[in-house]
């Protein structure tokens, strides 16, 4: 549930509120989810906690939906990710992810995947 998506996403965004994102809104934080309805959750759980602060991207990418609005919403700044693996090695193959900027990565449900 929420619960423990909140248990990493807590003091995930809590250090990126304090941090300086400078002119490269490259990904922060990702979530790698095993299949897109986890992903949605996931994303939607980051969403409720970040309602107060407008500031922060949460961007999400995963298979059975278009890839362009996926792919725009990223290249527009992203400072969270939560995807799925095909489609985020899709996205780092053609170079629309840039995991360099990365400060924290969670395998939601490692188990499954």
């Amino acid at each position: 549930g929420s619960g423990k998506t909140a248990a990493f996403a807590v003091p995930s965004l809590a250090q990126l509120t304090f941090e300086s994102r400078g002119s490269a809104r490259r990904p922060q934080i990702l979530v790698l989810c095993p299949v897109r309805e986890l992903a949605q959750q996931t994303a939607k759980v980051f969403r409720d906690l970040c309602f107060h602060n407008r500031d922060v991207s949460i961007c999400e990418a995963f298979g059975g939906s278009p890839r362009g609005p996926q792919e725009m919403a990223i290249r527009r700044g992203c400072d969270v990710l939560v995807a799925t693996p095909g489609r985020l090695v899709d996205f780092l193959e053609s170079r629309v992810v840039d995991a360099r900027g990365l400060k924290f990565w969670v395998l939601d449900e490692a188990d499954r995947m």
